[in-house]
């Protein structure tokens, strides 16, 4: 018991923390992360309430926290989908995922929670209730299990137009965000998997919700911890379409189709840029800049590099930077292998020994030892 309190009391005491911490940013996911921790803290509270009898405590988080997976899903999904574009707080799509949790509210919560009300015929309805309250926990448990995939694949159809626009991406990595939704759904298909034999054989001999609970606190607060540095990725509104670029309809593409005369120059254009200027040094560069060196639209610049040279910007661009860190290495002998990197526009370690075995089969220490000797 002791041990369960300190885990309470700390999580509760590090939700309000990571509130105000928050609540001195600004940003559409900032707000969103404040509401998941909100409701953490309100979880946590109604747990300790349970522990210790306090039922007036007890009472009130539970009429907030009774269904909370209708209330928590949304909440993880529109935040990871703040982090990619803004999110239409008005639109029908964003408050038709919050019915759920009002309809479980008023005709499960309710209920159950005030007795029936001291009605004859909602007491018979609110025990119907709790006879089949696993079944409820089981539809609640599918609905949050559906928003998490669905903000996993949210993070997928992002990952390949972010490439599009950006040469850098360790600002732009949301691989910590795929693992945490991978938990949280491995977390759900345990949570289904202990509904379904409380169902179909017998109760557990374990108070499954201590545990439960425990693990949903440890993985949101991983959110945390990634969440509160996390900047958001904006793009392009034409990247923001439905399509992605790859795949642009044959209408959009004859509409951006040039002369062979057209193509050569703006090829020389993208060309001068990249070797003689040197845009590529720049780790910061993103598509725009390129566009506005060679006096071109975006779209149609990421376009041209896809159906034309066959890659996207960031490969485009990282290709380039592959190459120069090659020359360099031969010369700039009194610099780490970082500080040549860094020197050829590569901003982060772990994406620059990727891209490097990616492109030579090498690591860049084995490339630097074959050109020595």
């Amino acid at each position: 018991m002791a041990l369960l309190d300190f885990i309470i009391i700390t999580g509760f005491a590090v939700t309000i923390f990571i509130n105000i911490f928050l609540s001195k940013k600004k940003g559409q996911s900032n707000t969103f992360l404040m509401l998941i921790f909100s409701f953490i803290g309100l979880s946590l509270l109604n747990e300790y309430a349970s522990l210790h009898d306090q039922d007036g405590l007890l009472y009130v988080t539970d009429l907030i926290t009774e269904g909370g997976s209708y209330l928590l899903a949304p909440f993880i999904y529109f935040y990871i989908s703040s982090l990619l574009h803004p999110v239409e707080v008005r639109s029908v799509g964003f408050i038709s995922l919050f019915v759920p949790y009002v309809v479980h509210f008023l005709l499960v919560s309710l209920p159950v929670l005030h007795n029936g009300f001291g009605l004859d015929w909602m007491l018979g309805y609110a025990h119907v209730i709790e006879k089949n309250w696993e079944l409820f926990y089981v539809v609640e448990s599918l609905f949050f299990l559906m928003l998490v995939i669905l903000a996993f694949q949210e993070i997928v159809k992002y990952e390949a137009r972010i490439k599009a626009f950006y040469s850098d991406l360790s600002r732009r990595n949301l691989i910590w965000a795929k693992q945490m939704l991978a938990c949280l759904v491995i977390y759900q298909v345990i949570n289904l998997s202990l509904s379904a034999y409380i169902l179909l054989i017998a109760p557990l001999n374990f108070e499954e919700d201590y545990l439960l609970t425990f693990n949903v606190v440890i993985i949101c607060f991983y959110l945390g911890y990634n969440g509160l540095f996390q900047t958001q990725i904006f793009l392009p509104n034409f990247l923001l379409e439905e399509e992605k670029i790859e795949s642009s309809s044959i209408a959009e593409a004859s509409k951006a189709k040039k002369t062979p005369v057209e193509n050569e120059v703006l090829s020389d254009k993208i060309e001068h840029s990249l070797k003689v200027e040197k845009l590529y040094l720049n780790e910061d560069l993103t598509l725009r800049d390129l566009a506005e060196a060679v006096a071109l639209k975006e779209k149609d610049l990421s376009i041209y590099i896809n159906q034309h040279l066959g890659s996207s910007f960031y490969e485009l661009i990282n290709s380039y930077r592959v190459q120069e860190f090659k020359e360099q290495i031969k010369t700039n002998t009194h610099l780490t292998v970082m500080g040549v990197a860094n020197s050829c526009g590569f901003k982060s370690k772990t994406s620059f020994y990727r891209i490097f075995k990616k492109a030579t089969g090498l690591t860049p220490a084995q490339y630097q030892k074959e050109v020595s000797e």
